[in-house]
């Protein structure tokens, strides 16, 4: 677990350091201004910040205003030797999660285990809200062929042939649910991870050289129902050349089901989609674009952290959980790989996700 220690005093910070080396397993960064904090809480997750109440200029409800504006989730506790109780009050009426007095500095481990504490039980419940988001993506394709084949089933002359290939496409559908149970129970855990700590985890991830348009393809399949029932229309646009690449087949089908997911909820119905595969020099890509709501380009980077939410409902009133585009960030960086966005309101978006070639591969290694 990781905390930031903001203070402006070289000793006052030694002594909470000294305090906080009896929490196990805890790394505590530490800086001395307003800049470098913020800069620091908005690359790292980290648990808790302890912030003096005064930093030069500025105050540590400057510093806990600007985070909380920016979105991000972090606890703050205060340490200061002026703090009064009213102002200790005030500030945890603004969001502070706790205060502790300069003098009584040994209290702030017991304050500390107590974030962890609720840090943890926070994690668990992000791993399960993971968890349905990515259940609920496979599910909405099947959703939608169900409701398919019981609006064909009456007297068609083709039935039998349109029932063996929605049932087709069921059966894939729920195979990549199976999938994607396995894969959530093995390295769930580690997508939670901060980008610096990831590894690819050899054990959780099966990497097989791949066409990317063989698994284009085969998504498009399972989410046409999905696309129908909203009537968006779904195009394909493979390459001409297969576009070899090497990766976790499921993670690779994950990233994909999430975009095309996005596109269908905040894309008014009647839109369009495309999915298009292609390769630039030694990247391979895999790009969806709509022609839905778009995203201001000021809120780019903050769509892929954790629990990061444009609006709390998409278009057909369902909600948001906040957790789709990081989870894409996650595979795509244990892909070696990287989500590009280009997208503006009311313009639609491009989500690319570009990967390493099976030849630029080999050639690095």
């Amino acid at each position: 677990m990781r905390v930031l220690l903001v203070d402006t005093c070289p000793l006052d910070a030694d002594r909470a350091r000294s305090a906080l080396r009896d929490v196990p397993d805890l790394q505590v960064d530490y800086v001395d201004d307003y800049q470098n904090a913020l800069l620091l809480i908005s690359k790292y997750a980290y648990a808790a910040v302890i912030c003096d109440i005064v930093l030069g200029s500025y105050h540590a409800s400057d510093l806990l205003r600007e985070v909380k504006k920016l979105g991000i989730e972090t606890e703050f506790v205060l340490l200061s030797s002026r703090l009064e109780e009213a102002d200790g009050v005030d500030y945890l009426e603004l969001g502070a999660f706790d205060y502790v007095h300069k003098e009584s500095v040994q209290k702030l481990p017991y304050v500390i285990r107590h974030v962890i504490k609720e840090s943890q039980q926070t994690v668990q419940n992000r791993l399960m809200g993971i968890s349905m988001h990515d259940i609920m993506s496979p599910i909405t394709a099947i959703t939608g062929y169900l409701d398919l084949m019981r609006n064909q089933l009456a007297g068609d002359e083709k039935v039998n042939r349109t029932i063996y290939d929605y049932s087709r496409k069921i059966r894939n559908g729920v195979s990549d649910i199976s999938s994607i149970l396995e894969q959530m129970r093995t390295t769930a855990p580690e997508r939670l991870r901060e980008p610096e700590e990831q590894h690819q985890d050899e054990e959780a991830m099966l990497c097989l050289d791949v066409d990317l348009n063989w698994v284009a393809q085969e998504v498009c399949d399972i989410m046409q129902g999905a696309v129908k029932s909203r009537n968006h229309s779904l195009k394909f646009s493979p390459s001409q050349q297969p576009v070899y690449v090497s990766v976790d087949i499921q993670h690779l089908k994950r990233i994909l089901y999430n975009f095309i997911s996005n596109a269908i909820r905040y894309t008014p119905e009647g839109g369009f989609i495309q999915v298009e595969v292609g390769k630039n020099n030694q990247r391979a890509f895999m790009a969806v674009t709509d022609n839905g709501i778009g995203i201001p380009a000021e809120k780019h980077e903050q769509i892929f952290r954790m629990n990061s939410k444009l609006q709390k409902f998409d278009l057909y009133n369902k909600k948001s959980t906040g957790l789709g585009l990081y989870v894409n960030a996650s595979l795509a960086r244990q892909l070696g790989g990287e989500i590009k966005l280009n997208s503006a309101p009311g313009k639609g978006s491009t989500f690319k996700l570009e990967l390493p070639t099976q030849n630029s591969m080999q050639q690095a290694g």
